[in-house]
């Protein structure tokens, strides 16, 4: 039986990491949602399972120590971002940024635009779609004080499977904030119609 997914090294930050991003890319990139059996996740391409037996095994293991030890993180929901393989095709594309915090409420996983001049991420609340950029660029989000929402044509970012290429910013209608903590409360207010507020 062939094993395709490597066994956790050990519970520090790093090494879940790396875990996660293994098993993704594995996976095509898809992840899947952290609080899933994952006996009960199925290969799209196929229709079987994706994981067999021996791999099961790895995995209870690998998460039966990551759980404990996500509790001590910066953010513990993050655990849910990595599980959905998403920081790390936003963090390929702009070396240096770290998403170290959970952005699982903006509600569209971690869709970017490559080729912009800051990393991004296509958010989503109350049907308001925005494009968040993190002009600091570089460094953990969590140490980042400048965050920008752009809104984003609905029509554009509805389609499913969505292509990056396709969606339309609207490059003046703009949202700062300082903490990533409100990225939530934002995106309301963005839906609201709050535009250009400054950082302090």
């Amino acid at each position: 039986m062939t094993i395709r997914i490597p066994e956790l090294e050990d519970a520090t930050y790093p090494a879940i990491r790396r875990w996660f991003e293994a098993v993704t890319d594995y996976m095509g990139g898809e992840g899947w949602h952290a609080d899933d059996d994952p006996s009960d996740i199925i290969d799209r391409r196929t229709g079987e399972p994706f994981f067999n037996e021996k791999e099961l095994e790895i995995f209870y293991r690998a998460m039966k120590q990551i759980r404990p030890a996500s509790k001590d993180w910066h953010d513990p929901d993050l655990l849910y971002d990595l599980a959905y393989g998403g920081p790390f095709k936003v963090e390929r594309a702009y070396p240096g940024f770290h998403l170290d915090v959970s952005t699982i409420a903006g509600r569209m996983g971690h869709t970017f635009i490559p080729g912009r001049e800051h990393p991004n991420l296509l958010v989503e609340e109350m049907g308001q779609y925005a494009l968040l950029e993190f002009p600091d660029s570089e460094g953990p989000v969590s140490k980042q004080r400048r965050f920008i929402l752009k809104e984003v044509e609905r029509s554009s970012a509805m389609g499913w499977p969505l292509d990056p290429e396709d969606i339309v910013v609207l490059e003046d209608e703009i949202l700062e904030f300082s903490s990533i903590d409100d990225l939530e409360d934002r995106i309301v207010a963005f839906a609201e119609g709050e535009r250009a507020v400054p950082v302090p």
